[in-house]
């Protein structure tokens, strides 16, 4: 016995669309088109929406638990987007009179393209009807994606170091990766990929006095927690507080407190420079317990280790200590199952193409695995770890850069590794749609960074509405501090309420794109911005306000040029030398060197040129890398001086893309 679908619909008093979308979140298997269902599909249905009665039993008492947002006569709710056809289909307007009174607004778009809950909802005025718009569901993170109590083990602290400029958090970091990095093996230079991992052994534990790792993120200590709260999780499991011994608690110190505390992570402080005269550690944890961060000893339980980074004074008990709030912590992870992990840094490689460097949370990320990050997706290629050696796994806590994603990933994009190349295509494509949703309503930011990028516009002008005074001042300080000598912001209209045909008609001589927080758009004004082509970004939250304005700002950076050392080596002999064409033999020292890498020659310290390097030789055979301890024949392009001896320091020139500083 089969059941009509229309008849199923109409007994659940939905709509044909809202049936469908219904039976999908059930995971029910119907076919967008199919008129028919079998009986047990149907009562599989009703059970599933808590219709509390067999479809066989017809009964007037019996009704559907499915629970609706209550609409009056005229009302009809709408999703964010939809094709012309789903729109046509929800107000029971013919598909031609819908395309009609779009043709009439200026608009000409066909019966299978998308519009905007705006634009729908100005076309289903001219029919009387007013528009209600869908609530979103939360999205969860797949439980194939989350840890599992009873796979847990322990894992390695992820550190991030905060404070205020010129107190010595980047000195800090490179005195702990001088002297800490693991060394040792074949290409120990430490490579930029966004964090590294140094080895220690604490000997003041209580659980273990073996040899562990911690990760530090070399990501700015804001833009960590940045990518936290939009996350939603936790990428630093601790905070190293910096604070200079000489002058003590600044702005920068207090809103990285702020930061710590919203975020719950514990934290460590190191009160630098205490080598410098006027140096006062007791100052500094004075100032520390006024501004809500008492120390030991000043009535609270944050470890405070005084420290001079220059030196490298007490770095060694900077880093037991780390481990000890690690040992409290219990963190732990989970190594199982499909990969999880957070993109801490990203760029195009001229040779090797897009690069994504990922810190791993939960699972273990193999070679060869396929990986959804964002936006775009691939299976991986090659792993390097933050040494620059090639590796076959990554688990919980290391930072792994990868080789085989389809395009640059975005700084704080989620990667996910997928069962097959199959669940990754068909992820890519359900996210375009999702984000085509989200472009259609936010199109104005979108469009203005592609004119950017294309060399159309040379600063960004925007109006600001927002939904009260305060807010107003806070977007136009955080969008005023972005620009820079080399990219500018120009607010030419901003003010308190919705949008207003009058900031239409700004927008629209001045090419300036209406940035609305938290406030809507009058009836007539949305009809005006349909027929003029403005388009209107909307946002409830500052801070993804302020990083949108912040990317389309970024189009206008050059891309800054970066020397990336990958070995060392030495001329053992000299077999051709002209004035721009050399041939030596050489003996690589560490790290390695390749093809179409660069070359610069040093005597007794001092540089004498630099060449590239055309071909690379091992043996009688052609060779792309020769890695540290083998001996190799190098032809040199370039004019500059060389004999038996001297030493060669090998780099690669990688272009890097310039972020604004939020």
């Amino acid at each position: 016995m089969a059941v009509k679908f229309s008849e199923l619909s109409k007994k659940l008093k939905m709509t044909n669309l809202e049936l469908r979308r219904a039976i999908k979140k059930l995971g029910i298997k119907v076919g967008p088109r199919q008129a028919m269902l079998r009986k047990e599909v149907a009562e599989k249905i009703l059970d599933g929406l808590g219709y509390e009665r067999k479809l066989k039993v017809k009964s007037k008492k019996s009704k559907p638990q499915v629970k609706t947002k209550k609409l009056k006569e005229n009302q009809i709710e709408l999703p964010k987007v939809m094709t012309v056809k789903e729109f046509a289909s929800i107000i029971k307007i013919s598909v031609s009179e819908v395309i009609t009174a779009l043709l009439k607004s200026g608009l000409m778009i066909t019966i299978n393209e998308n519009i905007d809950f705006e634009t729908a909802a100005i076309i289903a005025s001219d029919f009387g009807l007013e528009a209600v718009a869908e609530k979103e569901e939360e999205k969860e993170l797949p439980e194939e994606y989350l840890d599992k109590k009873e796979n847990l083990i322990p894992r390695s602290p992820v550190v991030v170091v905060m404070g205020h400029v010129d107190h010595g958090k980047t000195t800090l970091l490179d005195s702990i990766r001088k002297t800490k990095v693991v060394e040792g093996e074949s290409g120990g230079i430490t490579q930029h990929i966004g964090a590294y991992q140094v080895e220690i052994t604490n000997h003041k534990s209580q659980i273990t006095k073996k040899t562990r790792l911690i990760t530090f993120l070399d990501t700015p200590g804001h833009e960590a927690f940045t990518m936290m709260r939009a996350h939603g999780g936790r990428l630093a499991d601790i905070a190293i507080l910096v604070v200079a011994a000489d002058d003590g608690v600044r702005p920068q110190t207090i809103e990285a407190i702020d930061h710590i505390k919203a975020s719950g992570v514990p934290v460590v402080v190191a009160i630098n420079k205490i080598d410098m005269p006027g140096a006062d550690p007791e100052r500094v944890k004075k100032e520390l317990a006024e501004n809500g961060l008492p120390v030991e000893g000043w009535g609270g339980s944050t470890p405070s280790i005084p420290v001079s980074a220059k030196k490298g004074e007490h770095i060694d008990e900077l880093l037991e200590v780390l481990l000890l709030v690690t040992d409290m912590n219990e963190l732990k992870g989970d190594p199982t199952g499909l990969a999880r992990g957070l993109v801490i840094e990203s760029r195009m490689h001229k040779g090797s193409g897009p690069l994504s460097s990922i810190l791993i949370q939960k699972g273990t990320l193999n070679q060869g695995d396929v990986l959804i990050v964002g936006d775009v997706w691939g299976k991986i290629k090659r792993m390097e770890n933050d040494r620059g050696e090639r590796i076959k796994e990554a688990t919980p806590s290391m930072p792994v850069r990868v080789l085989g994603l389809s395009g640059v990933a975005r700084f704080g994009d989620l990667a996910l590794e997928a069962k097959d190349e199959k669940e990754a295509k068909d992820i890519i494509k359900g996210r375009d749609r999702e984000r085509a949703a989200k472009t259609i309503g936010e199109i104005g930011m979108a469009e203005a960074a592609q004119s950017i990028r294309e060399g159309k516009a040379k600063s960004l002008k925007l109006i600001i509405k927002t939904d009260v005074a305060g807010s107003l001042k806070a977007i136009k300080d955080s969008v005023v501090a972005l620009s820079t000598e080399d990219v500018k912001v120009e607010i030419i209209g901003q003010g308190v309420g919705e949008v207003s045909s009058s900031d239409i008609e700004l927008a629209r001589a001045s090419d300036a794109v209406i940035v609305a927080f938290k406030v809507g758009t009058n009836l007539s004004a949305k009809r005006q911005a349909l027929q003029e082509k403005v388009k209107i970004s909307n946002y409830e939250i500052i801070y993804e306000l302020i990083d949108d304005i912040a990317a389309a700002l970024e189009g206008l950076l050059e891309p800054e040029i970066i020397e990336e050392d990958t070995g060392k080596g030495r001329i053992l002999k000299i077999f051709k030398h002209h004035r721009r064409d050399k041939i030596i033999g050489a003996k690589v020292t560490s790290g390695y060197v390749s093809m179409g890498t660069l070359v610069r020659i040093k005597r007794e310290g001092k540089l004498l040129g630099e060449a590239e390097i055309k071909n690379l030789q091992q043996g009688e055979n052609k060779a792309e890398k020769v890695e540290a301890g083998n001996e190799c024949g190098i032809n040199l392009v370039g004019e500059v001086e060389a004999k038996e001896g001297d030493r060669l320091e090998f780099y690669k020139k990688v272009e890097k893309v310039r972020n604004i500083k939020r």
